[in-house]
């Protein structure tokens, strides 16, 4: 038969043990799980709400004008429209010229548009509105052959 010190010792460790698994039971269950449902759903709100709310990608240029010319006059044509840019206080800059095309990437205060583009010889119905502003614009100039 055991003694009754070892029983008594028995006793505290079986105690002590289940208090161990009570604490750590415990512990378990009051610990919030690691990704909550209400974060995700609040995320996935947030992102449909930048997305609903976002800005389209801005063009490059506000206007394009398609020019017409010989295949022997296109280099001359393009000569004349980066002067013509210059005069007005544009910057002009020019993809590769040959003899098949031309195309300009230039930058124009608002307000010299409309006469930049009568200058180069865009047709009436093409000629945009009169803009007050001075604010920096981009056009894009493309001069080619005329189609056959």
């Amino acid at each position: 038969m055991p003694s009754p010190i070892r029983l008594s010792k028995l006793y505290l460790a079986i105690l002590l043990l289940a208090g161990c698994l009570a604490f750590l039971v415990a512990c378990q269950r009051k610990q919030p799980p690691k990704y909550p449902h209400t974060n995700i759903d609040s995320l996935r709100d947030s992102l449909q709400r930048a997305a609903a709310s976002s800005l389209p990608t801005p063009t490059l240029t506000s206007h394009r004008f398609e020019l017409t010319a010989t295949p022997g006059a296109i280099a001359a044509k393009a000569s004349m429209v980066a002067s013509t840019a210059k005069e007005l206080n544009g910057t002009v800059l020019t993809g590769p010229t040959n003899t098949s095309e031309a195309t300009f990437l230039i930058s124009l205060p608002a307000n010299k548009v409309a006469e930049f583009a009568r200058k180069i010889g865009v047709p009436v119905n093409a000629l945009p509105s009169e803009d007050p502003s001075q604010e920096p614009v981009m056009v894009d100039v493309r001069i080619t052959p005329p189609a056959e």
